[in-house]
């Protein structure tokens, strides 16, 4: 504690106040379905999934992907979970099961391979998150330190003494250790998420019929004693006036798509500002637009004039900027895209709102610009978000949202966690068409039901009940689910268009003969073509079923040529194909056979990456050579929300990518493109309304550490500040220093700041690592950096200015082992 207080440079008064601390001797852990073992020590989670896979011996084929593949589980006994593997009809069958007691959990496989030909089983028993395990010390079963995990150990036992407890681990057969670490991620490293011990025990060979049985077991041989946690006190003494806490930056952002011609002229032209609510509702857009950007005690008036051009392209503009505005359109989503444009153009000079003096003509390359996203809970102020700060400015004009796990009036068993409210879903659907962006709602209508079949009731509906996920529509209840939830669906959504799934029809649990897939395919969209055309809708489907190898990169579900074409000729003529494929190549020659292939028999292509640049790139250039439809897949689990968003960031940088080529057609490869995706969604989706004037304040200055119970040094240190002010002081937002000694996993809740006044909590801000902190050796900026302010500086604005008296951050991760150099209240 003493070598803390010598690095403290204002006057700091450290008082120990009791905080309720969780008993490390507590031992927990879950079985998740298609996530595994889970394992915490108190709050600490450090043992995060597990898998068992089966596949072909030759190992080109899964049979059974454990985090693809549906498990039901069995939590009703306190001190077991089980997962049931599989069915007797399919590859595998058996459990995965937890047993639990107060220092030692137990997990066995006891699983039969039903098939008549050898496979292999892969097991990974556990993850262990690596930075918790640094200063660990790895011993065998007979006391031996280990010095490398993965080149010393392949053994039955082996014992972690760490900070945190000493834990012993065992399994009924030997196990190797790989390390799957990034110590250093680099700033552009988005992707890299692991920081992983992995226990494996792989390519056990299986004969037929063969039944494996494997147990691995986690015992705590000894827990910490730890003392009550300690607070840091602040008071007011130890803060100082700092005038310019708050320097404005110019805070222009890139303006993306890329325009088709943009001359700057030099100069700049003002915005003026007004006391009169603006009446016009051009110039309220600007004013709701700007106002994503900037803080204005005014509303913006412009001088411009605007101009109906019929002879620009449906969707295009021009602006003229040279002392005041002049803009032209050919339609309201063209004046809306130059409003967008100019939003992006704003900057502060002299403390005033500027736009640069130049002329600019553009329009789409692509008439078709869309991204496919799942719904959740709380998705509809994520979307809306999302819309407003991102893909609106991107000028996105098509929105293709899985919606089958909604609160359907009509099978209200499938209702579940993650399901969208229907009023929800409606009030997305009608913002979108508010904004000229068609909604389109995808409901998987034949395979990839088991969203549908997690009720028990309704797995009779299944080509297999005993493992249920395509379909059954040779039954007549089955042939009436889809249209039931379909006639729901476009009565509450009034879509033009409605997108029906139908990839990968038979991929898993399909113990019928391979060739029933064609006819179910032909039968149930047979089906949803009537009832489309009845009611004058627009039908889309995936396009893998209709391909075979050969015929595109990947996705080539076909099976083979005249299967393929078969499949094709059921499907009927000008239905939009969400063609999807995920190789990445940047070469927009890779992709153009496919798209052809569907454009000669009669059907409408949507050329449909996912998250990789360079696929991103070849497929949008494809598609606008070819004249077809872009839409940018996202597959960040089935939920949408902030969390999922965070784990998967890379998924959402590559909306920016899709959306900047399909407009404006650019040619860069991604490496060579002026900005990074990852970085461009973040800024804009995080981007705070900032005060156009600098600001004075009340600074704290110093170094605090925070406990860290996985560092001999940090079991004891307080896991909290209170930061006392005296008196009530009237704030307009809140700048921190810091970082946690170690790397976490994304979106983890790291730290909770809270603003009291009078005793009353007046804000409360959940920090979590990634979007708000980062590690020293992490070099990737936090996501709500500012621009031109440091990129791992925190900001916070309030809406109006707040008044509190006392500040509070708590500490809620354990081996956080927050470092605070810096708290700025900013007035």
């Amino acid at each position: 504690m003493n070598s803390i207080l010598k690095q403290v440079q204002h006057k700091l008064s450290l008082i120990f106040c009791l905080i309720p601390l969780l008993s490390y001797g507590q031992f927990q852990a879950k079985l998740i379905p298609k996530k595994g073992l889970f394992v915490n020590q108190g709050a600490l989670q450090w043992a995060m999934g597990s898998e068992i896979n089966f596949l072909n011996a030759d190992r080109k084929h899964h049979e059974y992907y454990f985090t693809w593949w549906e498990q039901d589980a069995d939590t009703t006994n306190p001190q077991q979970d089980i997962l049931f593997i599989g069915s007797t009809n399919t590859a595998v069958q058996g459990t995965f099961s937890l047993l639990r007691s107060e220092r030692k959990i137990k997990t066995e496989l006891n699983c039969t391979w039903n098939k008549n030909t050898p496979g292999v089983c892969d097991l990974l028993y556990t993850r262990l998150w690596y930075p918790f395990f640094k200063n660990a010390t790895w011993s065998d079963k007979q006391g031996n330190i280990i010095q490398q995990l993965e080149r010393d150990f392949s053994d039955t036992v082996i014992i972690a003494t760490t900070p945190f407890g000493v834990y012993r681990f065992s399994s009924s057969s030997p196990f190797s250790i790989k390390l799957d670490t990034t110590l250093h991620p680099q700033a552009s490293a988005f992707s890299v998420r692991a920081q992983f011990i992995r226990f494996l025990d792989r390519s056990v060979t299986l004969a037929e019929k063969e039944t494996i049985n494997r147990t691995f077991s986690i015992e705590l041989i000894e827990a910490p004693v730890l003392s009550a946690k300690k607070s840091y006190q602040v008071d007011q003494s130890a803060l100082t006036f700092a005038s310019s806490t708050w320097e404005p930056p110019a805070g222009k952002l890139l303006l993306l798509p890329k325009p088709t011609e943009w001359i700057f002229t030099g100069g700049f032209t003002n915005i003026p500002s007004t006391t009169n609510k603006p009446s016009d509702s051009a110039v309220r857009y600007f004013n709701e637009v700007a106002n994503r950007y900037w803080k204005t005690e005014k509303h913006l008036q412009p001088a411009w004039r605007l101009n109906k051009d019929s002879l620009l392209a449906g969707e295009g503009y021009t602006l003229v900027i040279q002392d005041s505005i002049q803009i032209g359109y050919a339609s309201a989503a063209g004046l809306q895209h130059a409003i967008e444009t100019l939003g992006q153009l704003l900057e502060q000079k002299d403390q005033q709102l500027v736009l640069r003096n130049g002329f600019i003509k553009d329009a789409p390359q692509n008439n078709w610009r869309g991204i496919h996203m799942f719904t959740g809970p709380q998705s509809l102020a994520l979307h809306q978000k999302m819309y407003q700060q991102v893909l609106q400015p991107l000028k996105i004009n098509k929105v293709v949202l899985q919606c089958e796990q909604a609160t359907w009036n009509s099978f209200p068993g499938i209702h579940n966690s993650i399901s969208i409210n229907r009023d929800d879903l409606k009030r997305e659907f009608e913002y979108l068409q508010s904004k000229h962006i068609e909604p389109i709602p995808l409901m998987q209508s034949l395979g990839h039901m088991e969203w549908f079949f997690k009720p028990v009731e309704y797995r009779h509906l299944a080509i297999n009940p005993s493992y249920p996920y395509t379909l059954n529509v040779t039954q007549k209840k089955g042939k009436r689910v889809m249209l039931t939830l379909w006639e729901e669906a476009v009565e509450l959504l009034q879509p033009k268009t409605i997108h029906v799934g139908f990839d990968e029809i038979g991929m898993i649990g399909f113990h019928w003969p391979r060739e029933k897939e064609i006819a179910l395919f032909q039968q149930q969209l047979d089906r949803l073509y009537r009832f489309s055309k009845k009611r004058k809708l627009e039908l889309m489907i995936w396009g893998d079923m209709g391909l075979a190898p050969g015929e595109a990169p990947d996705a080539c579900n076909g099976i083979n040529r005249e299967r393929a074409a078969k499949i094709r000729s059921s499907i009927p003529k000008n239905t939009w194909i969400a063609d999807w494929h995920y190789v990445g190549n940047p070469d927009p020659g890779a992709y153009s056979s496919n798209l052809q292939l569907w454009k000669n028999e009669g059907f409408r292509p949507i050329a449909s990456p996912w998250y990789v640049p360079e696929n991103i790139r070849g497929f949008t250039l494809a598609a606008n050579q070819e004249k077809a439809g872009v839409l940018q897949t996202t597959w960040a689990d089935f939920e949408s929300s902030e969390m999922n968003m965070l784990k998967n960031i890379e998924q959402f940088g590559a909306y920016v990518l899709a959306l900047d080529y399909a407009w404006s057609g650019r040619k860069e490869l991604p490496a060579e493109l002026p900005y990074h995706g990852v970085t461009e969604w973040t800024k804009r989706f995080y981007r705070q309304p900032l005060p156009i004037s600098p600001r004075n304040g009340l600074s704290w200055k110093g170094k605090l550490e925070f406990e860290n119970v996985t560092h001999p040094t940090g079991l004891s240190l307080p896991n909290q500040l209170s930061y006392s002010l005296g008196s009530i002081q009237k704030i307009e937002g809140i700048k921190i220093n810091f970082l946690t000694t170690q790397i976490l996993p994304e979106a983890t809740p790291v730290a909770i700041l809270t603003g009291w006044k009078e005793g009353r909590s007046v804000f409360t801000i959940p920090l979590l690592y990634g979007r708000d902190i980062r590690a020293e050796l992490d070099k990737r900026p936090i996501y709500v950096a500012v621009l031109e302010k440091g990129e791992k500086e925190w900001y916070y604005f309030f809406n109006t200015t707040t008044g509190v008296d006392k500040i509070e951050l708590q500490q809620i991760h354990p081996a956080a082992g927050i470092r605070l150099t810096e708290l700025v209240l900013i007035q």
